[in-house]
C-alpha cells in the first residue's frame, strides 16, 4: 500500500470530525476544531518557511507531505478549515450531515478511483471514482433522511460530489461548505 492510499485511509478517519460535533455544542465544536486549525497553520507555516524544518518532516515521515502541498497548506489544514467555516455558517445537522459527505465521499472517490478508474473526467479524478464519491454520499443521504429529508440530503450529495471536482479549490474545504449550503437553500 503506498503513502496515498494511507493518507485516503487515514481521510475515512476524519469522520471522526462530525462525531466530535454531535456529542458537542457549536461552541464548544468551534474552539476544538479553531484551536487544531491554529496549531495546523503554525505548523504549515514553519514548514513552508523553514527548509529544515521541512526537510526533518520530510526525514520523518516521507511521503507525507504530497508534491502539490510542499508550498501550501496541508490537506489537513483545509480540512479543518473547511469544517471551521461550514460550522460557523451553518446549523449543526446540515454541517455534520456535510463533512460526512467530505470525509467518508472523498476517500472512497479515491481509493476507488485509483483501483478501477479508467475514464479521466478532470485532472486526476475518473468517472469511476466520482460515482464512488456520490454512492457513497447517497448512502449516507439515506441513513440522514429523517433529519433533514431525502430530497434535501440527496441535494447536499450531489452538490458535494460536484464540489469535489472544481479544480481551483482543496475539496477538504470546498465540499462541506457547498454541499451545506445546497442543503439551507
Amino acid at each position: 500500500m503506498n503513502w496515498e492510499q494511507k493518507r485516503k485511509l487515514m481521510h475515512y478517519g476524519t469522520a471522526v470530525i462530525p462525531i466530535i460535533y454531535f456529542f458537542t455544542t457549536k461552541k464548544e465544536f468551534l474552539t476544538i476544531i479553531g484551536t487544531a486549525l491554529v496549531a495546523l497553520l503554525l505548523f504549515d507555516l514553519a514548514r513552508i518557511s523553514n527548509k529544515r524544518f521541512s526537510g526533518f518532516i520530510e526525514k520523518l515521515l516521507p511521503g507525507f507531505v504530497k508534491e502539490s502541498e510542499k508550498q501550501s497548506l496541508l490537506g489537513a489544514s483545509w480540512l479543518f478549515l473547511g469544517a471551521f467555516a461550514t460550522a460557523f455558517l451553518f446549523p449543526q445537522t446540515i454541517t455534520i450531515i456535510a463533512l460526512l459527505y467530505s470525509s467518508l465521499g472523498d476517500a472512497s472517490a479515491a481509493l476507488f478511483g485509483k483501483a478501477y478508474g479508467k475514464h479521466k473526467l478532470i485532472g486526476r479524478r475518473t468517472i469511476e471514482g466520482s460515482l464512488a464519491f456520490l454512492g457513497t454520499c447517497i448512502i449516507i443521504a439515506f441513513l440522514v433522511q429523517e433529519f433533514i429529508g431525502i430530497n434535501t440530503a440527496a441535494r447536499g450529495a450531489v452538490a458535494a460530489t460536484l464540489a469535489e471536482l472544481m479544480p481551483f479549490v482543496d475539496d477538504n474545504f470546498s465540499v462541506p461548505l457547498i454541499a451545506a449550503a445546497v442543503m439551507v437553500i
